[in-house]
């Protein structure tokens, strides 16, 4: 371990010391987590989109056909 010189104490160098590795190994460790959480996370919204494509694909069907319907009443009731 390396230290710098002072007259009072000793004074532990940022680049060599045990709380400097330490320091990185937590911040090696929140950046992988990170990583697997954004990979979790994707995955987890592809499962859910699989999962609702079909109710979602159907709800706009009957939308669509609600929306044309009141469409063609709207045009009986002007003409």
């Amino acid at each position: 371990m390396a230290y710098g010189h002072c007259e009072t104490s000793f004074v532990e160098c940022e680049d060599q010391g045990v709380y400097a590795r330490a320091a990185e190994g937590r911040e090696r460790a929140r950046a992988v987590n990170r990583e697997r959480q954004r990979e979790i996370a994707e995955e987890l919204s592809m499962l859910t989109s699989e999962e609702y494509q079909d109710d979602i694909l159907d709800h706009m069907e009957r939308m669509e056909v609600c929306c044309l319907h009141m469409d063609s009443m709207l045009l009986q009731l002007l003409t």
